[in-house]
């Protein structure tokens, strides 16, 4: 297939004609349409797009009409069986220049489409999927429209630690890491795209079963990767990359991380991975590398001895190359320019160094796993060279590489996920009536129901969330809780009657059905008293823990359900003795979903561990232990007699509690290890800020980044031991920046105490990192 017709077949496909491979929503799909009513502001559409958003059902089109909408915050889809479509990319734009979150849209429901529109200004990623089996993207754009800025987002469309993904027919431009991303995930086909103007075209990391066909990449600074890096979740093999054209990629590296060691000028680069297949592209017109095969060894970062460093059954034939190799850059330019004479440098080069432990006595791989390369025509003097001098002593040999490996196989996407039946949903009438019912305690029938108002539970005298209860609750406060914007935070348990949570010495307890875990926020004001603002609700009910917001009104009266959250500006007391104004955020229910999220369970909750109960009951710090209190209460069994063997996390701020690594790690855990564990919705970074992981290389000790992108600050590590200032981790601490801050909720302002902590920390251990 010729040049001219791959590019016109990817333009024809990214205006928005269909494969036929695709998704079709079934015909019992509701369609929810999204356009402004008349006479309804801005602000006003943004709230009912963000609670059909919240709110929707599996089996659910939600669709936008022709226009541009701006959002403050990002969308999120949790549902199963959801698809979100516009009219087309040049109609539907959806704007998160202004957005106060990292992702345009997230999505964690299984068999999810996207078509048809554009996403464009995000501060992190354009679309992101965790966990996705079943993605769709069709006819999306994801546009930063300041080219070659490092605060442009990472990812334009980014699927990982998912399955059975179709990315066709999309266009990104100006991303600060990779256009198309599919990492640590399986069986994904990538197709029909244009990727421009961005660090990266197309990435595929980690991934196990990939298949790159009809994309064109252009004025990025390098093509398609094909990567495996060190510490995730799973190794990737199996990626083939096939009639792609593939050119000019001679684009600035304005990214950070790994990517940013990608020079200039990379028409393909092949990195750690095993079994790819890359044949029939045009490479044309790169500086640095037509195409590139390389061991990890040549980024001169540290990795594990458990890590499979080296590229091993690459199998590169019968694609063009066209002037390519003319000007190398950066780290391989340099090593180049040791290696190939100025006019005889190979359209595909491969650095050699292999595995130790797999090499045969004549110096060469086993057939099984060399690097086969073979009828690649080219017009440089040499169409194939090693970077490393092999055993014969002649870089361009051709004869132990003249090989081939069995093809890998193409991608074939199952049929989609059937729909499943819908929950069985109570009518307005019978909401209206057990959220009415009048109780002398907390209305247990109505845990089951979404009440409009807080006070239809009936669970504080008065209506009051500071306490008192009206019964069976109990107020709890955590060893080191979450920092939320210097909130005032009261935090209530409710167990039916008869009813008891379960001890357990490691995890969160398990709470039983009809469980009500209440947690309002309040603001300190600068002449006194105290604004609340809102309630938060977790309820345990027969299918499991959900979330409720409650928003209150300015005098304090009543609380309203407001699933789409919102954004209130608070004026407070700063505990250095100064007012401060923010805009404060309400999460909405999917929000809370993201940071109480964990893998199996789809929702869970955070707070009441033994660790972080482990403590004298509030406002008394010479009263019974909570634990004891929760026991005699008659809400928890199991607790061991001897609570000496019960862990304890420290007060955060008390060194008279704990060594100062003790401290910090403790902060960490509760305002970072809910998301950064194994099981938690950042786990497939391998950044795990968890109490339960060790230190070393997992809690970021020497890592490199694998996502952060704006939010590396263009520093090298997660943590450096000894230099907290060279750390992504204080760094990204130290910021309220949207793209960049963590933890990416519930953060209008530093928590300056919190990142002292944390630096302190890190400047006290010893060791530092090299960049060898």
């Amino acid at each position: 297939m010729n040049r001219r017709m791959i590019l016109s077949l990817a333009l024809l496909f990214a205006m928005g004609v269909s494969s036929g491979c695709t998704f079709v929503p079934d015909p019992a799909y509701t369609v929810i349409h999204l356009e402004p009513a008349a006479g309804e502001t801005d602000a006003e559409f943004q709230i009912r797009v963000r609670q059909a958003f919240n709110l929707v059902k599996p089996g659910t089109i939600l669709e936008f009409g022709a226009g541009t909408c701006t959002f403050t915050a990002g969308l999120s889809v949790f549902a199963s069986h959801v698809v979100v479509a516009g009219e087309g990319m040049d109609e539907t734009i959806l704007d998160f220049g202004s957005s106060d979150a990292a992702e345009g849209i997230l999505v964690t429901g299984d068999q999810f489409e996207v078509r048809d529109l554009t996403v464009r200004e995000p501060p992190g990623d354009g679309v992101k999927a965790v966990g996705v089996n079943g993605f769709i993207a069709r006819r999306v754009r994801v546009l930063w429209q300041t080219l070659g800025s490092p605060d442009n987002g990472p990812y334009g469309i980014y699927p990982v630690l998912s399955q059975n993904i179709l990315i066709e027919g999309c266009h990104v431009r100006g991303a600060e890491d990779a256009g198309i991303y599919v990492g640590q995930s399986a069986n994904a086909m990538v197709r029909h795209n244009i990727v421009d103007d961005s660090v990266a075209g197309i990435e595929i990391e980690n991934t196990i079963h990939a298949d790159v066909q009809y994309n064109v990449t252009t004025r990025n600074a390098a093509g398609i990767l094909v990567f495996d890096l060190t510490g995730l979740s799973q190794a990737g093999r199996s990626t083939r990359v096939h009639k792609n054209y593939v050119f000019d990629n001679n684009g600035p590296n304005f990214g950070s991380g790994v990517v940013a060691l990608v020079p200039s000028g990379t028409g393909m680069l092949i990195l750690a991975t095993d079994d790819v297949e890359i044949f029939d592209n045009d490479v044309i017109d790169h500086k640095t590398v037509g195409i590139g095969v390389v061991s990890y060894v040549l980024t001169f970062l540290p990795f594990p001895p458990t890590f499979d460093a080296w590229p091993e059954q690459i199998n590169v034939h019968d694609n063009r190359l066209t002037n390519n190799g003319f000007d190398a850059q950066g780290l391989v330019g340099q090593v180049v320019a040791l290696q190939f004479a100025p006019d005889d440098v190979p359209s595909v080069m491969w650095d050699n160094t292999l595995n130790p432990a797999l090499v045969e006595p004549d110096g060469y791989l086993p057939d099984a796993l060399q690097f086969c390369v073979r009828n690649n025509t080219t017009d440089n003097a040499h169409a194939f060279g090693v970077m490393g001098v092999p055993p014969s002593g002649d870089r361009y040999e051709t004869a132990p590489y003249d090989c081939a490996h069995a093809p890998v196989a193409e991608v074939v996407l199952p049929a989609p996920l059937p729909l499943p039946p819908g929950e069985e949903e109570l009518s307005p009438e019978e909401t209206a009536a057990l959220c009415g019912a009048v109780t002398a305690g907390p209305n247990w029938d109505a845990f089951e129901a979404n009440c409009p108002n807080l006070s239809d539970y009936n669970l504080f005298v008065g209506n009051d969330p500071r306490g008192p209860v009206t019964d069976r609750g109990l107020e709890y406060d955590l060893t080191t809780p979450l920092f939320s914007d210097y909130a005032n935070k009261y935090r209530f348990v409710f167990v039916p009657p008869g009813e008891a949570a379960a001890y357990d010495p490691d995890d969160v307890f398990d709470m039983p059905v009809g469980t009500i875990i209440s947690k309002s926020f309040g603001f300190d004001l600068v002449g006194g008293g105290e604004q609340m603002v809102e309630t938060r609700l977790l309820i345990r009910r027969d299918t499991g823990w959900r979330s409720l917001v409650y928003l209150w009104d300015d005098t304090f009266t009543t609380a309203t359900y407001t699933p789409e959250g919102a954004i209130k500006e608070v004026t407070f007391l700063h505990p250095d003795g100064n007012p401060r104004t923010i805009d404060y955020g309400v999460p909405d229910v999917n929000q809370c979903s993201g940071c109480h999220e964990g893998l199996p369970d789809p929702m869970n909750i955070i707070g009441p561990k033994a660790r972080l109960l482990n403590r004298p009951i509030p406002g008394d710090p010479l009263g019974p232990n909570q634990l004891v209190q929760w026991e005699s209460a008659g809400i928890l069994t199991g607790l061991p007699a001897d609570l000496s063997t019960v862990d304890r996390l420290p007060v955060w701020d008390d060194p008279a509690d704990g060594t100062l690594g003790e401290r910090a790690r403790a902060y960490l855990e509760s305002n970072c290890g809910h998301c950064h564990r194994p099981a938690g919705r950042a786990g497939f970074t391998s950044l795990w800020l968890d109490i339960d992981t060790p230190e070393g290389f997992n809690l970021g000790f020497c890592k490199t980044p694998i996502a952060a992108g704006a939010g590396s600050g263009g520093l090298d590590f997660d943590i450096v031991p000894g230099d907290a200032s060279q750390s992504i981790l204080a760094f990204r601490m130290d910021s309220a920046e949207p793209g960049v801050e963590m933890p990416e909720l519930a953060k209008a302002i530093v928590h300056d105490a919190g990142v002292t902590l944390v630096s302190d920390w890190i400047d006290s251990l010893a060791g530092g990192c090299v960049l060898e």
